[in-house]
């Protein structure tokens, strides 16, 4: 792995990661994620959900990939629970993944 994506893994994590933990708003979008086969086509099994959310202090919103279905309410607080963030290198483009263990109200 690069060391570059290394470093910034490791500043997001401490920054990124400190702010959801901390509070941010759902925006009131909640998408299934699907599991693909063997052949990189998508199924019909759900394997988690996209959940969108603005967060204080960043111009962007955020998607974060969590293994259950989240019931919040609409522009609301709300807790990321052990988020773990992973910039990567995709054939030359930057992404960054957001996964974590659940969203609760705050």
């Amino acid at each position: 792995m690069n060391t570059q994506i290394i470093v910034i893994n490791n500043v997001l994590n401490k920054t990124l990661g400190k702010s959801l933990e901390e509070g941010t708003i759902f925006s009131g979008a909640i998408e299934p994620t699907f599991a693909y086969d063997d052949n990189n086509n998508r199924t019909d099994q759900i394997n988690g959900y996209k959940v969108s959310l603005l967060i204080p202090g960043f111009s962007s919103m955020f998607d974060v990939k969590v293994p259950h279905k989240p019931n919040l309410k609409a522009i609301s607080q709300v807790k990321v629970i052990n988020p773990v963030i992973r910039v990567y290198d995709m054939r030359g483009q930057i992404g960054l993944s957001i996964k974590a263990d659940g969203i609760e109200a705050a």
